[in-house]
C-alpha cells in the first residue's frame, strides 16, 4: 500500500493530504474503504490483546500490581480480559483524540508528515 501511494504521489504532488483515497481508482473505492476499516478493527483488537498479554505477564513476574484477570475461555488458554486496562485504554484514547486540535496532527502522528515534507 505504501509503495502504491508513493508512486501515486510522485506524479500527483498536490494530493499529499489524501494520498490513500486519492490513489484508489474510483471503481474500487468502496471495497478498499471496507477493507481498510476491517484492517483498522483487526489492528485495534491486536493492540488490546497484546496489552492484556503484556500486563498479565508483568503481573506474573511481579513487575505490575495485581489486577482482576478474567479468563474468557475454559477451552483455550490465554484468552483473557482485564477490565481495568480496558477502561484505561479507552480513557487514554479519548484524551489523545480530544487533545489533538486538527486532523492534520493525527496524520502527522501516523506518519504523513514525512510524505508531506518529502514531496
Amino acid at each position: 500500500g505504501y509503495l502504491g501511494q508513493a508512486a501515486y504521489l510522485m506524479e500527483n504532488h498536490a494530493d499529499a493530504g489524501q494520498s490513500f483515497f486519492s490513489s484508489v481508482p474510483s471503481g474500487a473505492f468502496w471495497p478498499t474503504f471496507l477493507i481498510a476499516n476491517i484492517a483498522a478493527l483487526i489492528a485495534s483488537r491486536a493492540m488490546t490483546t497484546a496489552t492484556f498479554s503484556c500486563i498479565k505477564q508483568s503481573t506474573a513476574l511481579g513487575c505490575f500490581p495485581r489486577l482482576k484477570i478474567i479468563h474468557t475461555s475454559r477451552k483455550f488458554m490465554g484468552q483473557i480480559y482485564i477490565p481495568v486496562i480496558n477502561w484505561f485504554l479507552l480513557a487514554l484514547s479519548l484524551v489523545l483524540v480530544c487533545t489533538i486540535s486538527s486532523i492534520d496532527e493525527i496524520g502527522n502522528a501516523y506518519g504523513n508528515e514525512f510524505i508531506s515534507i518529502y514531496f
